[in-house]
């Protein structure tokens, strides 16, 4: 195994910057001269609030048609994607459409059955639904042959998206994309965001308004569960999103958010314990049990259902561990500077968490493949600042279908072809890749300083997904016995503040130490929201005992 060497960070000029231009303590300014992207700054110290004052190309065409289909009562049919971002892109447009009065249905395609966007199972699903509209979510930008399929049965095609367009397969009707214009802060917006402000400006088209609520909380929900980049707009959407989902009114979502640790909530409740349960439908089965959630209005129907999806969130889970480790075990060449791996017994719908995990743990960008005969379907997750869609393109004549964000990609592709795709990657990566050491950076505080530094961290939250996040270090003078719980992990509390104390855990900890932590240490890790305690509602998660 290669040796992890830990560094401490020292206080740089922009630290000493912060401190003195922002009267800021040194803990905060170097904790915001590592975790703040220099583009936020702005809205970190401002007292600015969420502006809607930004345009999305073809937003007024599209806008002015949905408006006149409410009004002409013509059947609109919102099309949506199985993943978190689309299921609540389709929340928003077909609830908001609802409350316009629209002649509105929703069609969420299998994943199994359908696969992702467009398909000859979108036009089958119009038909059925006796649709005059399509209007998309989070999908359907590079899908020409689709739309010329729709039109043929009279059926026009809006489409609202956020993913980059192809040229040979752009659709050439009316198109709601940022990747169309030149901001790039609205570059930056999840699906569901683009279908929101899609929204409101069929709203004022049609003399009403709409409120923020019910719908930014599901922006916000998007915007971390498809690690999309946090410009200006999304930090301030998520900070409100944030406050307002510890009071939903929607039954469903409370019953889900009691399954997270307690609030304040940040990216971290989402990301870790909501995004996961909301995949978990379409991944096991089927997405549409997370549309009824977040549409039942009866608290005992909605409890229902959530149980329902918390089964198969623990389904989902088992099985995740067992294809991780399974992968894990036979992986052939772990010097490679990227994991690649196809098998017939993988899940389809895991492909993608298990990637992001292995790319995580191996800091590695990863390639896993479900083959299923003569086809095969593919999920990357990136690490560090490497595009993986744009880096997939550079290879597109062999895929029969490509899409993704820069640091998450799906594809299709022939069976016969995984060995060029193989290939290519190598040969990229040696380009990529330079020789390094397995680095990791650590802040450096003393345990009277982690309750702050937690405090710190929600002013921060959410961060940028491509910074690299640095250990928090402690230096624990006379650390007392840990406590081994279930034979392999450690517990301990660490004294804070006003006589209390944060409890430390270290998973897994007896495979990883050579001897039990005693006298004066250096643990590094991280602090996290805790599910079982609320004062103090976090604990610190240790990595490592150097």
């Amino acid at each position: 195994m290669e040796e992890i060497v830990y560094k401490e960070i020292e206080i740089d000029k922009r630290a000493e910057k912060l401190a003195r231009e922002r009267n800021l303590s040194l803990l905060e300014a170097l904790m915001v001269s590592k975790l703040l992207h220099p583009r936020l700054e702005e809205a970190y110290f401002s007292k600015d609030s969420l502006s809607f004052d930004l345009t999305i190309p073809n937003l007024e065409e599209a806008s002015a048609f949905i408006a006149n289909a409410v009004r002409q009562g013509k059947k609109i049919l919102v099309h949506g994607d199985y993943d978190t971002d689309g299921i609540m892109g389709t929340t928003i447009l077909y609830s908001g459409l609802k409350s316009f009065k629209a002649d509105v249905s929703y069609f969420i395609p299998s994943r199994f059955e359908d696969g992702y966007g467009l398909s000859s199972c979108s036009v089958e699903a119009a038909k059925r639904e006796g649709a005059d509209v399509v209007l998309t979510v989070d999908c359907g930008t590079n899908s020409k042959e689709i739309q010329t399929e729709l039109e043929s049965q009279n059926i026009f095609l809006v489409v609202t998206d956020h993913h980059i367009p192809e040229k040979e397969n752009l659709v050439d009707s009316i198109l709601v994309n940022p990747y169309l214009g030149d901001d790039e802060e609205t570059k930056t917006f999840s699906g569901a965001t683009v279908g929101y402000f899609l929204l409101r400006k069929v709203a004022e088209k049609l003399g009403t308004s709409i409120p923020e609520e019910p719908f930014l909380r599901l922006c916000g929900i998007a915007t971390v569960s498809d690690v999309v980049p946090i410009g200006s707009f999304n930090w301030h959407l998520c900070k409100k999103a944030f406050a307002a989902l510890e009071s939903s009114p929607s039954p469903g979502l409370n019953a889900l958010l009691r399954k997270c640790p307690l609030p304040p909530f940040r990216c971290h409740h989402i990301a870790f314990y909501l995004s996961p349960r909301l995949n978990a439908a379409g991944r096991m089965e089927d997405a549409n049990l997370v549309l009824k959630i977040l549409l039942e209005k009866d608290s005992k129907k909605a409890e229902e259902l959530v149980e329902k999806l918390e089964e198969l969130n623990t389904v989902r889970r088992y099985l995740q561990n067992q294809m991780a480790e399974e992968i894990e075990k036979n992986l052939e060449d772990d010097k490679l500077p990227f994991i690649f791996c196809a098998s017939e017994r993988f899940h389809l719908g895991l492909l993608g968490p298990v990637a992001s995990r292995l790319s995580q743990e191996k800091n590695k960008s990863v390639f896993l493949i479900c083959v299923d005969g003569e086809s095969a379907t593919g999920s990357a997750r990136s690490v560090d600042d490497l595009d993986i869609t744009s880096l997939l393109r550079e290879i597109s004549s062999i895929f029969k279908r490509l899409g993704g964000h820069k640091r998450a990609a799906g594809f299709n592709i022939e069976t016969r072809n995984l060995v060029k795709l193989r290939e290519f990657l190598e040969e990229r990566f040696k380009t990529l890749e330079s020789a390094k050491r397995n680095e990791k950076t650590f802040l450096l505080i003393r345990p009277d300083e982690i309750e702050e530094a937690w405090n710190i961290l929600g002013k921060l939250d959410p961060i940028e997904p491509s910074i690299k996040q640095p250990f928090l270090g402690i230096k624990i003078k006379n650390i007392s016995s840990p406590r081994v719980v279930k034979d392999k992990h450690l517990l301990w509390n660490i004294p804070i503040k006003n006589g209390r104390s944060v409890s430390a855990f270290y998973f897994d900890a007896m495979s990883k130490i050579e001897r039990m932590p005693s006298g004066d240490e250096l643990i590094v890790g991280r602090i996290l929201p805790d599910k079982m305690r609320s004062n103090p509602n976090f604990f610190f998660e240790v990595k490592d005992i150097i």
